[in-house]
């Protein structure tokens, strides 16, 4: 007898998905320093420093929907140099530095808080570092919808290369997962790990998958 069912076709296409994300967590962190004769001295600036960071924060954020860490301190000295530039063992002065995390679910109020730390500079705040840092809290449940949304994109290119053959997809026959880029809104590269922006509010997440189909 003969058999004239249709011979199966393998077809490999690569399924794509972007999806814009807004983050629902943020933090800012911020060092500030000052210097004395010595470490009662440094260590007191500091803390009235610190008064004025606080107020500060508080009054940036616009809502009560944050959460200030207790502030750490650390103490160092700083030593003298000799006539040749080598460090001698007498103590120049003390430095003080204040650290202080600034943790809420509302971004927005993060974001006017670090946006606003020149007015800390103008005030005469020694600023050693700070930043902001913005996440998205249902990230790896995200990512498997993301990918399950890729997926059924590349079935859809498979069905359309299918029907130029009329022929039908039957089933997958194997997939692989490419890497996820989460990058800021616009903002298209790619790295061979994997981005991860926690710089950026809005966020978009990509992701691809090389997919085979059975076709006939």
């Amino acid at each position: 007898m003969k058999d004239n069912a249709k011979p199966k076709a393998y077809i490999s296409v690569t399924g794509y998905h972007k999806e814009d994300i807004t983050s629902d967590k943020g933090l800012f962190y911020i060092t500030f320093k000052r210097t004395g004769g010595s470490a009662e001295e440094s260590i007191n600036s500091v803390r009235e420093d610190e008064k004025k960071v606080l107020k500060h924060i508080e009054q940036y954020s616009e809502s009560t929907d944050i959460e200030i860490e207790k502030t750490t301190y650390d103490t160092y000295k700083r030593y003298k140099y000799d006539s040749d530039g080598r460090v001698t063992d007498k103590v120049r002065d003390y430095v003080t530095e204040g650290r202080i995390l600034v943790t809420s679910d509302d971004v927005y109020a993060i974001e006017r808080i670090n946006n606003s730390t020149n007015e800390l500079t103008i005030d005469g705040i020694d600023i050693a570092s700070s930043y902001a840092r913005y996440y998205y809290s249902e990230i790896e449940d995200l990512k498997i919808s993301a990918l399950d949304q890729a997926v059924e994109n590349a079935r859809e290119r498979a069905e359309t290369m299918a029907s130029g053959d009329n022929m039908k997809i039957k089933s997958l026959r194997n997939a692989r997962q490419g890497v996820f880029q989460i990058n800021a809104l616009n903002d298209y590269s790619v790295s061979y790990g994997g981005n991860f922006d926690t710089s950026s509010i809005s966020k978009q997440v990509t992701i691809t998958v090389n997919a085979e189909f059975i076709a006939q």
